[in-house]
């Protein structure tokens, strides 16, 4: 049996309920089957740090990065993932978590952390759920992110989907990224699932954000529309109105979205007309890129 030891008169793990009389907490780890094998030893947890995770508001997890040492005296850089609390929603994510892990770590290694397992205490009041330190979770929006690392991002979720899977909760803070290795990895795998994506566009910078169903894969889509990588498929007329692109044919169509205090008057009326007509004469020229399929244009450097 693979034992963890958790020391508790560390500061973040002092709210751990029931520790031995040494301040350790002792933890087994627990088998998605009663078939698995895996070699005995012991984890011992030397030091913590608090990992910051934006809306960790609606956690109920203590997340922290520690070290352990092994049995054979390695030290490593691990996340602890602990619930010490009586909300069995809780309980069954870490369940539901460790079975994706360990049903498909090994094809998806290069997609999430190394899983060292599920442990608890024997009155499993206490889970942890143990993973590698890939990097710390984005903590800002996905627009607000450098483009070279938001292309990393997109890019390592489309070859996620390419190999017959999709996350379920691509959120910034679901997504590590190591500053040293500049490597992407995705964490929280409950809402993992089998996806045979049907997406039918490439992806493009500042090509004209498609509609969900013509680019034709909604978690893709989602992605690349909060990056802010899709220039918008609205055009401003007097710098107060959007207009739609794809419903500009006709100054009637411009003047369709103009509000009755705009054109009270004669004058007015007149004036936003003439505006219309040279805005309609300028839409060609305005209209972003339109994103190339995925028959007719092959994938590069610059197109996913």
């Amino acid at each position: 049996m693979t034992t963890l030891v958790l020391h508790t008169t560390d500061a973040l793990l002092r709210s751990l309920r029931r520790p031995r009389s040494d301040g350790t907490l002792i933890l087994q780890r627990t088998l998605m089957s009663p078939n698995s094998v895996h070699p005995p030893g012991t984890f011992e947890h030397l030091s913590s740090t608090e990992i910051f995770r934006p809306d960790d508001s609606e956690s109920n997890f203590l997340i922290i990065r520690a070290e352990v040492k092994s049995t054979n005296g390695h030290i490593l850089d691990v996340v602890l993932k602990i619930s010490a609390g009586s909300d069995m929603d809780d309980e069954e994510m870490l369940l539901r978590e460790r079975d994706v892990y360990e049903t498909h770590g090994e094809s998806l290694a290069s997609f999430i952390p190394k899983f060292f397992g599920l442990f608890e205490t024997a009155d499993q009041c206490v889970l942890c759920l143990v993973t590698e330190y890939c990097g710390d979770p984005l903590i800002r929006p996905l627009k607000r992110v450098e483009r070279e690392l938001n292309w990393k991002v997109i890019n390592k979720a489309a070859e996620l989907h390419n190999l017959g899977f999709h996350h379920g909760h691509l959120d910034p803070r679901n997504i590590l990224h190591n500053r040293t290795t500049g490597e992407i990895r995705f964490i929280d795998l409950m809402a993992l699932k089998p996806h045979a994506c049907e997406r039918k566009l490439r992806i493009k910078a500042d090509c004209m954000i498609p509609d969900q169903i013509d680019f034709g894969c909604r978690e893709l889509h989602e992605l690349v529309r909060l990056s802010g990588l899709w220039k918008s498929n609205h055009l401003k007329f007097l710098d107060c109105i959007s207009v739609y692109i794809p419903s500009i044919r006709t100054v009637e169509d411009v003047l369709l979205h103009v509000p009755p205090m705009l054109i009270m008057t004669e004058a007015q009326r007149l004036a936003v007309r003439k505006a219309a007509e040279e805005f309609v004469k300028m839409v060609p020229q305005m209209i972003p890129e339109e994103s190339p399929s995925i028959q007719t244009c092959p994938a590069s450097e610059d197109v996913i």
